[in-house]
């Protein structure tokens, strides 16, 4: 991985978020983006199997979800990792997408009408 030459701990989630363009895989830990090296292709094939496998297994047994990479988790305001597969359970999908739609409808000048699936 490469550091982008900055004063360790500079950077935060919003920092991140803007700074790294969509499509590029980075990572931020402690306030540092790391960007990766492009993926061999046969880690992408291994990755996008293994992804397959957990996501069939996750959505028959209505587990969660799973992410590939190029997904970033916010654990708080220096740290937000873009791992080559996560799960997330179905609770903490429920949880954030509530989070969501409270954001949204309280930005919202007019009624929405939302089921709550995505």
């Amino acid at each position: 991985m490469t550091t982008v030459t900055t004063p360790p701990g500079d950077y935060t989630f919003e920092d991140f978020c803007w700074i790294i363009p969509d499509g590029q895989k980075a990572d931020l830990i402690n306030g540092v983006i790391y960007i990766a090296s492009p993926e061999y292709t046969d880690a992408d094939a291994l990755l996008g199997w293994l992804r397959t496998i957990l996501s069939i297994y996750a959505r028959r047994k209505n587990l969660g979800r799973v992410f590939g990479s190029r997904v970033a988790f916010r654990l708080n305001k220096w740290n937000s990792p873009e791992p080559d597969i996560a799960f997330v359970s179905r609770q903490r999908v429920e949880q954030a997408m509530s989070k969501v739609h409270r954001i949204w409808l309280s930005k919202s000048s007019r009624p929405i009408a939302w089921n709550g699936t995505t």
